[in-house]
Protein backbone atom coordinates (compact mmCIF):
# COMPACT_ATOMS: atom_id res chain seq x y z
CA UNK A 1 0.00 0.00 0.00
CA UNK A 2 1.47 3.80 -0.95
CA UNK A 3 0.17 6.91 -0.09
CA UNK A 4 0.99 10.26 -1.90
CA UNK A 5 0.15 13.97 -1.59
CA UNK A 6 -0.79 14.85 -5.07
CA UNK A 7 -2.65 18.05 -6.53
CA UNK A 8 -5.76 17.23 -7.92
CA UNK A 9 -8.19 19.15 -10.92
CA UNK A 10 -10.90 18.61 -12.48
CA UNK A 11 -9.30 16.61 -15.33
CA UNK A 12 -7.49 14.61 -12.91
CA UNK A 13 -10.92 14.02 -10.62
CA UNK A 14 -12.36 12.43 -13.91
CA UNK A 15 -9.09 10.21 -14.50
CA UNK A 16 -10.17 8.59 -11.02
CA UNK A 17 -13.40 8.86 -11.03
CA UNK A 18 -13.71 6.72 -14.27
CA UNK A 19 -12.00 4.03 -12.31
CA UNK A 20 -15.54 4.37 -10.11
CA UNK A 21 -17.68 1.17 -9.69
CA UNK A 22 -21.03 2.94 -9.39
CA UNK A 23 -23.52 1.90 -6.80
CA UNK A 24 -26.09 -0.98 -8.62
CA UNK A 25 -28.33 -2.46 -5.98
CA UNK A 26 -27.46 -6.07 -5.00
CA UNK A 27 -23.73 -5.95 -7.05
CA UNK A 28 -21.00 -6.49 -4.41
CA UNK A 29 -18.07 -4.20 -4.81
CA UNK A 30 -19.60 -1.52 -6.25
CA UNK A 31 -19.76 2.42 -4.26
CA UNK A 32 -21.92 3.74 -1.96
CA UNK A 33 -25.18 6.00 -3.72
CA UNK A 34 -24.07 9.53 -4.29
CA UNK A 35 -25.70 11.63 -2.54
CA UNK A 36 -26.54 15.27 -4.23
CA UNK A 37 -26.86 17.07 -1.32
CA UNK A 38 -23.14 15.93 0.46
CA UNK A 39 -21.51 16.83 -3.39
CA UNK A 40 -23.01 20.29 -3.30
CA UNK A 41 -21.63 21.04 0.27
CA UNK A 42 -18.29 19.83 -0.50
CA UNK A 43 -18.14 21.55 -3.28
CA UNK A 44 -19.42 24.32 -1.32
CA UNK A 45 -16.44 24.33 1.08
CA UNK A 46 -13.68 23.93 -1.79
CA UNK A 47 -15.31 26.73 -3.45
CA UNK A 48 -15.06 28.67 -0.17
CA UNK A 49 -11.55 27.82 -0.02
CA UNK A 50 -12.26 25.93 3.30
CA UNK A 51 -11.21 22.62 2.28
CA UNK A 52 -7.94 21.67 4.01
CA UNK A 53 -5.85 18.21 3.70
CA UNK A 54 -6.11 15.53 5.63
CA UNK A 55 -5.62 12.31 6.15
CA UNK A 56 -8.99 11.78 4.64
CA UNK A 57 -8.87 11.49 0.65
CA UNK A 58 -8.79 9.44 -2.43
CA UNK A 59 -8.53 5.49 -1.99
CA UNK A 60 -8.09 2.58 -4.67
CA UNK A 61 -8.01 -1.01 -4.53
CA UNK A 62 -5.76 -3.36 -5.20
CA UNK A 63 -7.65 -3.51 -8.75
CA UNK A 64 -7.28 -0.11 -9.29
CA UNK A 65 -10.94 0.70 -8.70
CA UNK A 66 -12.00 3.48 -6.53
CA UNK A 67 -12.87 2.12 -2.95
CA UNK A 68 -13.08 6.06 -1.14
CA UNK A 69 -13.24 9.74 -2.31
CA UNK A 70 -16.11 9.17 -4.60
CA UNK A 71 -17.89 11.84 -3.12
CA UNK A 72 -14.95 14.46 -2.94
CA UNK A 73 -14.04 13.63 -6.68
CA UNK A 74 -17.54 14.72 -7.20
CA UNK A 75 -17.54 17.66 -5.64
CA UNK A 76 -14.15 18.80 -7.20
CA UNK A 77 -15.65 18.38 -10.49
CA UNK A 78 -19.20 20.44 -9.74
CA UNK A 79 -17.09 23.11 -8.11
CA UNK A 80 -14.80 23.47 -11.60
CA UNK A 81 -17.93 23.22 -13.65
CA UNK A 82 -21.26 24.24 -11.82
CA UNK A 83 -20.26 25.75 -8.74
CA UNK A 84 -22.11 25.52 -5.78
CA UNK A 85 -25.58 26.55 -3.94
CA UNK A 86 -25.76 27.53 -0.37
CA UNK A 87 -29.64 28.72 0.18
CA UNK A 88 -30.57 31.13 -2.59
CA UNK A 89 -26.60 31.84 -3.18
CA UNK A 90 -25.11 30.25 -6.12
CA UNK A 91 -21.48 30.05 -5.81
CA UNK A 92 -19.88 30.35 -9.36
CA UNK A 93 -17.77 27.56 -10.54
CA UNK A 94 -13.71 27.63 -10.80
CA UNK A 95 -12.43 25.89 -13.84
CA UNK A 96 -9.06 26.20 -12.65
CA UNK A 97 -9.43 25.04 -9.09
CA UNK A 98 -7.22 22.70 -7.86
CA UNK A 99 -7.11 20.54 -4.46
CA UNK A 100 -4.42 18.51 -2.73
CA UNK A 101 -5.47 15.61 -1.72
CA UNK A 102 -4.03 12.28 0.25
CA UNK A 103 -4.42 9.12 -2.29
CA UNK A 104 -3.88 5.84 -1.43
CA UNK A 105 -3.18 2.81 -3.94
CA UNK A 106 -3.39 -0.87 -2.88
CA UNK A 107 -6.50 -0.91 -0.47
CA UNK A 108 -7.53 -4.98 0.40
CA UNK A 109 -10.61 -5.35 -1.94
CA UNK A 110 -12.98 -6.00 0.70
CA UNK A 111 -11.53 -2.58 2.50
CA UNK A 112 -15.12 -0.64 1.88
CA UNK A 113 -17.41 -2.15 4.58
CA UNK A 114 -14.65 -1.11 7.21
CA UNK A 115 -14.35 2.59 5.73
CA UNK A 116 -15.40 5.66 7.58
CA UNK A 117 -16.43 3.59 10.79
CA UNK A 118 -14.96 6.19 13.19
CA UNK A 119 -16.73 8.88 15.22
CA UNK A 120 -17.14 12.29 13.04
CA UNK A 121 -16.00 15.15 15.47
CA UNK A 122 -19.05 17.19 16.22
CA UNK A 123 -19.69 21.15 16.36
CA UNK A 124 -19.73 20.69 20.18
CA UNK A 125 -16.14 18.72 20.26
CA UNK A 126 -15.07 21.95 17.80
CA UNK A 127 -16.12 24.62 20.52
CA UNK A 128 -14.58 22.86 23.36
CA UNK A 129 -11.59 22.16 21.93
CA UNK A 130 -11.65 26.28 21.17
CA UNK A 131 -12.62 26.51 25.02
CA UNK A 132 -15.88 27.13 25.32
CA UNK A 133 -18.37 25.53 27.72
CA UNK A 134 -22.38 25.11 27.10
CA UNK A 135 -21.18 23.34 23.98
CA UNK A 136 -24.40 21.76 22.88
CA UNK A 137 -26.68 24.92 23.91
CA UNK A 138 -23.91 27.13 22.17
CA UNK A 139 -23.65 24.99 18.75
CA UNK A 140 -27.13 25.32 18.90
CA UNK A 141 -27.30 29.20 18.66
CA UNK A 142 -23.96 30.00 16.29
CA UNK A 143 -26.51 27.59 14.02
CA UNK A 144 -29.64 29.43 14.78
CA UNK A 145 -28.23 33.09 14.24
CA UNK A 146 -26.36 32.36 10.90
CA UNK A 147 -29.29 31.08 9.29
CA UNK A 148 -31.06 33.91 10.31
CA UNK A 149 -28.19 36.58 9.76
CA UNK A 150 -27.10 34.69 6.32
CA UNK A 151 -30.31 33.22 4.53
CA UNK A 152 -33.65 33.82 4.03
CA UNK A 153 -36.02 31.43 6.24
CA UNK A 154 -37.54 29.77 2.85
CA UNK A 155 -33.84 27.81 2.76
CA UNK A 156 -33.29 27.13 6.35
CA UNK A 157 -34.02 23.87 6.34
CA UNK A 158 -31.54 23.23 3.54
CA UNK A 159 -28.45 24.55 4.38
CA UNK A 160 -25.89 22.82 6.15
CA UNK A 161 -23.88 25.12 8.48
CA UNK A 162 -20.42 23.59 9.02
CA UNK A 163 -18.52 23.37 12.39
CA UNK A 164 -16.09 25.51 11.20
CA UNK A 165 -18.82 28.28 10.69
CA UNK A 166 -20.25 27.26 13.65
CA UNK A 167 -16.97 28.43 15.55
CA UNK A 168 -16.78 31.76 13.58
CA UNK A 169 -19.95 33.05 14.63
CA UNK A 170 -19.51 32.00 18.22
CA UNK A 171 -16.08 33.78 17.90
CA UNK A 172 -17.50 36.91 15.89
CA UNK A 173 -20.63 37.50 17.79
CA UNK A 174 -19.83 36.56 21.15
CA UNK A 175 -22.88 34.97 21.77
CA UNK A 176 -21.95 32.56 24.49
CA UNK A 177 -22.12 35.84 26.45
CA UNK A 178 -26.01 35.98 25.95
CA UNK A 179 -26.66 32.40 26.46
CA UNK A 180 -26.44 32.65 30.77
CA UNK A 181 -28.73 35.12 30.68
CA UNK A 182 -31.31 32.93 28.39
CA UNK A 183 -30.78 29.78 29.97
CA UNK A 184 -33.20 30.20 32.82
CA UNK A 185 -35.94 31.01 30.45
CA UNK A 186 -35.95 27.04 30.07
CA UNK A 187 -37.95 27.10 33.09
CA UNK A 188 -40.76 28.62 31.39
CA UNK A 189 -40.43 26.84 28.33
CA UNK A 190 -38.54 28.50 26.20
CA UNK A 191 -35.89 26.68 24.09
CA UNK A 192 -32.22 28.27 25.43
CA UNK A 193 -31.10 28.86 21.90
CA UNK A 194 -33.96 30.58 20.43
CA UNK A 195 -33.91 32.90 23.54
CA UNK A 196 -30.28 33.38 23.17
CA UNK A 197 -30.70 34.35 19.30
CA UNK A 198 -33.91 36.61 20.24
CA UNK A 199 -31.72 39.04 22.81
CA UNK A 200 -28.73 39.30 20.94
CA UNK A 201 -30.80 40.16 17.76
CA UNK A 202 -33.11 42.39 19.31
CA UNK A 203 -30.23 44.13 20.98
CA UNK A 204 -28.06 44.81 17.97
CA UNK A 205 -30.97 46.00 16.31
CA UNK A 206 -32.28 48.12 19.50
CA UNK A 207 -29.10 48.88 21.39
CA UNK A 208 -31.06 51.67 23.79
CA UNK A 209 -33.86 48.70 24.44
CA UNK A 210 -34.83 47.52 28.02
CA UNK A 211 -33.95 43.81 27.18
CA UNK A 212 -32.81 42.62 30.54
CA UNK A 213 -36.19 44.25 32.04
CA UNK A 214 -37.70 42.25 29.37
CA UNK A 215 -35.98 38.89 30.02
CA UNK A 216 -36.97 39.56 33.49
CA UNK A 217 -40.62 40.15 32.74
CA UNK A 218 -40.49 37.23 30.99
CA UNK A 219 -38.80 34.45 33.53
CA UNK A 220 -41.20 35.55 36.20
CA UNK A 221 -44.12 36.99 34.90
CA UNK A 222 -44.28 39.69 38.15
CA UNK A 223 -46.82 42.68 37.45
CA UNK A 224 -47.82 41.92 33.92
CA UNK A 225 -50.86 43.01 32.57
CA UNK A 226 -53.77 40.37 31.19
CA UNK A 227 -53.22 41.84 27.58
CA UNK A 228 -49.28 42.06 27.87
CA UNK A 229 -47.17 40.91 24.84
CA UNK A 230 -44.90 39.60 27.32
CA UNK A 231 -47.59 37.77 29.47
CA UNK A 232 -49.58 36.26 26.59
CA UNK A 233 -45.98 34.68 25.22
CA UNK A 234 -45.04 33.39 28.40
CA UNK A 235 -48.01 31.47 29.50
CA UNK A 236 -47.82 30.27 25.78
CA UNK A 237 -44.78 28.74 26.47
CA UNK A 238 -45.39 27.34 29.80
CA UNK A 239 -48.93 25.64 28.39
CA UNK A 240 -47.13 24.07 25.53
CA UNK A 241 -43.95 23.13 27.87
CA UNK A 242 -45.85 19.74 28.62
CA UNK A 243 -48.14 19.79 26.11
CA UNK A 244 -48.51 16.22 23.64
CA UNK A 245 -48.78 17.20 20.13
CA UNK A 246 -47.69 20.97 20.30
CA UNK A 247 -44.66 22.35 17.98
CA UNK A 248 -42.20 23.15 19.81
CA UNK A 249 -38.87 24.23 17.81
CA UNK A 250 -36.09 26.95 18.29
CA UNK A 251 -37.77 28.89 14.76
CA UNK A 252 -40.51 28.52 15.97
CA UNK A 253 -39.83 30.36 19.89
CA UNK A 254 -37.27 32.85 17.73
CA UNK A 255 -40.38 34.33 15.85
CA UNK A 256 -42.20 34.42 19.09
CA UNK A 257 -39.57 36.34 20.84
CA UNK A 258 -39.08 38.84 18.23
CA UNK A 259 -42.98 39.17 17.73
CA UNK A 260 -43.17 40.31 21.01
CA UNK A 261 -40.31 42.18 21.93
CA UNK A 262 -41.44 44.42 18.89
CA UNK A 263 -45.00 44.54 20.58
CA UNK A 264 -43.15 45.69 23.99
CA UNK A 265 -41.04 48.31 22.24
CA UNK A 266 -44.34 49.43 20.61
CA UNK A 267 -46.55 49.13 23.35
CA UNK A 268 -48.84 46.97 21.37
CA UNK A 269 -51.57 44.94 23.81
CA UNK A 270 -52.20 41.19 22.48
CA UNK A 271 -54.44 38.56 23.42
CA UNK A 272 -52.89 35.90 21.48
CA UNK A 273 -49.79 35.22 19.70
CA UNK A 274 -48.62 33.21 16.60
CA UNK A 275 -46.55 33.01 13.30
CA UNK A 276 -46.63 30.30 10.59
CA UNK A 277 -43.78 29.13 8.67
CA UNK A 278 -45.48 30.88 5.79
CA UNK A 279 -45.42 34.23 6.69
CA UNK A 280 -42.41 36.62 6.27
CA UNK A 281 -39.83 35.89 9.28
CA UNK A 282 -39.95 38.71 12.40
CA UNK A 283 -37.56 41.08 12.20
CA UNK A 284 -36.45 42.84 15.32
CA UNK A 285 -37.65 46.14 15.87
CA UNK A 286 -34.89 49.57 15.47
CA UNK A 287 -34.89 52.42 16.54
CA UNK A 288 -35.58 53.99 12.63
CA UNK A 289 -38.64 52.37 12.66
Amino acid sequence: MKTETTVIDVNKAKEFLAANLPYERGVDGTNRPVSIRIVNNYALEMLKGNWRLTHQGIGFNKKAHLADGQHRLLALVQAAEEGATEGDTVYPPQPKIKIQFQVTWGLDEDIFKYLDMGLARSAQQILAIAGYANQLHLAACARLLYLFDEHEFKFWKRVKVPNEQILKTVQMSRIDEYLPYCTPLVGVGMIASAATVGYYVCERAYPEGQHEDFLESLRTGENLTKDSPILVLRNYLIRSKGTTGVRRDAVLHLAYYIKTWNDFVNGTRRSAISWRSGEPFPVPFTKEK
